[in-house]
């Protein structure tokens, strides 16, 4: 896939996996004398949020609805299909205690929903299945895009590359990278700048109406990555500080909340 895509994107020289053991290695070029990494806090104004946008619509346009016949051959699962397998890795339980953990972080309207949590994030994962499909990086929070010395925005960490729809990459990218108040200001411009630079890269887009609706709802599942993240179930990795999920949690569970995101009804 990497060499159909012309974005910043690291380039692997090399990559094997034991498929008994699992393990692993992957050899990248070095960009660390090129490149600077956003952290969990980094600033992210409205000029590099379109700049994240414009790579996500030019990754999701690339291979949307079968449109390159390197999509069938990808050997990627779907994101409902990836989401499952987390759950078979105790996902629900580490999410329900996470969600417990950040309460003094979130919105205490959406923490006395916490009930219904976890029953509508599986349904805004499944309904993936019914959506129009591109490959999508499944996990691009803040601290895995990087700036390169000439202004460049690129993304890196694609473990999570599934075939879903572009709205899990777009709000899972709005939610973690800009402040509450950013996301509360610029959230609704940058959608429809997403949705103008998907058409312009040739792959249809909803009408906002729409669009704006598969936003909201994609917040939850967002959240399941950073509640988990913050209290992994055991045989889980420690896989983040802790101060970056609680600020990715807080981020999230407030947009959760903004957009009520648990009243939207799957149909």
């Amino acid at each position: 896939m990497r060499p159909l895509l012309d974005l910043e994107i690291p380039a692997a020289l090399f990559a094997a996996y034991d498929p008994q053991s699992f393990n692993s290695i992957v050899v990248m070029r070095d960009i660390g004398d090129q490149a600077t990494f956003f952290d969990h806090d980094s600033p992210i104004d409205r000029d590099q949020a379109e700049r994240q946008l414009a790579l996500l619509a030019c990754l999701h346009a690339r291979f949307s609805n079968g449109s390159s016949p390197a999509t069938g051959t990808l050997g990627l699962a779907t994101w409902p299909q990836f989401f499952a397998t987390t759950i078979e890795q105790g996902q629900e339980a580490a999410c329900a205690k996470g969600f417990r953990a950040a309460e003094h972080l979130m919105p205490r309207r959406l923490f006395q929903r916490e009930a219904e949590v976890w029953p509508a994030t599986v349904e805004s994962v499944l309904i993936h299945d019914r959506l129009p499909s591109a490959v999508i990086h499944g996990d691009c929070h803040l601290k895995q895009w990087y700036r390169t010395d000439d202004g460049t925005i690129g993304v890196t960490d694609w473990q999570c590359c599934t075939i879903g729809n572009w709205s899990r990459d777009v709000a899972y990218v709005l939610a973690t990278s800009l402040a509450i108040e950013d996301r509360h200001a610029w959230e609704r411009d940058l959608l429809a700048f997403y949705l103008d630079r998907l058409r312009a890269a040739g792959a249809e887009a909803p009408v906002f109406d729409d669009a704006w609706r598969l936003y909201r709802l994609n917040m939850l599942s967002a959240l399941s990555w950073w509640t988990a993240t913050l209290t992994p179930a055991p045989g889980m990795p420690d896989m983040q500080p802790q101060e970056t999920s609680l600020e990715f949690v807080k981020r999230i569970t407030h947009a959760i909340d903004d957009l009520d995101s648990l009243d939207i009804r799957v149909g």
